[in-house]
């Protein structure tokens, strides 16, 4: 009795896609980088694109074929996060390295200049000691 609500409100909930989306808004405008920040989401199937299972093939009743179809969009709904959801990863990661290292408010780019500070400085510092060749008085 209870069956029929419980696989309406399944049904939807999974009748979605995820999808990557590329961020327009910019962190920092003042630093440009190829790669862009990326995001999720998700869209509504349209209407009339659920598969259907059930027409001349299964004859066990309507429970089973509500089932199959269910399974399948599913199948759809989970798959299409996985998949978008591991492109965003690898994209979102490339920008956040980019960002790092090109831009001038980024960690690697932060740390190469304390590091050329501190060279420069130990260079600074050797010009001023006496020549150990040299001989002394």
């Amino acid at each position: 009795m209870h069956t029929l609500p419980t696989l309406a409100l399944v049904s939807a909930l999974s009748a979605c896609v995820v999808v990557p989306v590329v961020n327009t808004a910019s962190p920092s405008l003042a630093c440009e980088t190829r790669t862009r920040s990326l995001s999720l989401e998700i869209h509504s199937l349209p209407a009339g694109t659920t598969p259907v299972v059930c027409r001349g093939g299964l004859q066990t009743g309507t429970q089973m074929c509500a089932a199959g179809v269910l399974a399948v969009m599913a199948v759809v709904t989970g798959g299409s996060a996985v998949v978008s959801g591991s492109i965003v990863m690898v994209g979102n990661t490339a920008h956040w390295l980019e960002y790092q290292g090109r831009c001038g408010d980024g960690y690697l780019a932060r740390a190469q200049e304390t590091f050329l500070g501190t060279i420069d400085a130990i260079a600074t510092l050797g010009s001023r000691l006496p020549d150990a060749d040299a001989p002394t008085h």
